[in-house]
This record gives structure tokens, C-alpha cells and sequence, in this order.
């Protein structure tokens, strides 16, 4: 007997055959792992995006309830648009007389997070979109349906 035994058959590691099949093998577990990788890089980044878009709504709620002629919040544009519209609210709201103390303390402290929340989230989704947006991984991207996320 050359090696261990596998069933009753003796294994064969240096025929052609097997070192196909083990180099196969080794591409496919390569393929998993980078699809892996990028799918949780992905939905760390959705959860992420989801988070800004919660503080931003919930700003949107404090800033009418301390200036209630603020214009309504479109939950549905796009991020880049919500910040601008919550920079335009913040300076409403900063210039106001005498506001309720309790919704403009949840208001600040939702600044914070805020502003704690966006770089780090800016820094992912650059790193994500440069590797969907790659153009010699372009194929695999759209096999495996990964889209670059809006930019803010």
C-alpha cells in the first residue's frame, strides 16, 4: 500500500487527476471565502446606513417638535439629501428662543452619535464600492449581484 486507505481503495495524491481535483477544490473554497467576506462587508455597511438613517429621522421628529414649521422629511430620498436637509434643521434649531430643554437634549446627543457614526460608515463605504466598482472584478460583482451604495 502507497498511502491510507480511503473505502478499501489505496489514494493516489500524485496522479494528474488528483491534483486537478485538489486545486479545484482550493479555487472553490477561495471563491466562498471572498464571497463571504464582501456579503458581510455588505451587510455591516447596510446596518450601518440603516443607523444613520434612524438618528436622521429621529432628528427630523425633534426638529418639528421644537420648530413645527420646518418642512416635512422625506424618509425616502437619499442620504446625502437628509443630511442636508438635517444641517438646514440644525440651524432652525440652534436659532431658536427658549426651545423645550428635554427634546433639544435628545436632539444634541443625536448629533453626536451622528457625526460619531458618519466616518467611520463614509470610510466603509468607500472601501466597499472600490472593490465592487473594480473593473477587473467587474464580472464577479455583478454574478454575485453586489451594487456600489450611494456615496454621501
Amino acid at each position: 500500500m502507497n498511502g491510507p486507505a480511503f473505502f478499501g481503495h489505496v489514494a493516489d495524491y500524485s496522479s494528474t487527476t488528483s491534483i486537478i481535483a485538489f486545486v479545484l477544490i482550493a479555487v472553490a473554497i477561495l471563491f466562498i471565502y471572498l464571497y463571504n467576506s464582501l456579503s458581510m462587508r455588505r451587510s455591516q455597511l447596510d446596518r450601518q446606513l440603516a443607523h444613520i438613517r434612524i438618528i436622521l429621522k429621529r432628528r427630523a421628529e425633534l426638529a418639528r417638535q421644537l420648530a413645527p414649521d420646518l418642512p416635512e422629511f422625506p424618509l425616502s430620498a437619499p442620504i446625502a439629501e437628509q443630511l442636508r436637509m438635517d444641517t438646514e434643521a440644525a440651524a432652525v434649531v440652534k436659532e431658536l428662543q427658549e426651545p423645550d430643554p428635554e427634546p433639544l437634549t435628545e436632539y444634541n446627543e443625536l448629533e453626536k452619535t451622528l457625526n460619531d457614526t458618519i466616518g467611520p460608515c463614509r470610510v466603509s463605504l468607500e472601501q466597499y464600492n472600490r472593490i465592487v466598482e473594480n473593473p477587473d472584478a467587474n464580472w464577479a460583482m455583478r454574478l454575485f449581484r453586489f451594487e456600489p451604495r450611494e456615496r454621501f
